[in-house]
């Protein structure tokens, strides 16, 4: 998977082509929808910079997934 931006930006000959997940509903099919998630190194520990950004950045996707 990936975002729609390096689909976009693709200047191979065989671009990929950008699909919807959907989930299946019964009859009908809807996106999925799943929350924020944030990816962290294991190796290196988590500051407070990183926790703040985190919790920030999570608070900003959540506000600009609800304003749509």
């Amino acid at each position: 998977m990936l975002s729609l931006n390096p689909v976009r930006g693709s200047t191979q000959e065989a671009a990929p082509v950008a699909h919807p997940l959907l989930g299946s509903r019964g009859a009908r099919s809807e996106p999925l929808t799943a929350g924020p998630s944030i990816a962290t190194s294991a190796l290196r520990p988590r500051g407070p910079l990183l926790e703040q950004a985190s919790a920030l950045l999570a608070q900003l996707l959540i506000d600009r997934l609800q304003a749509r």
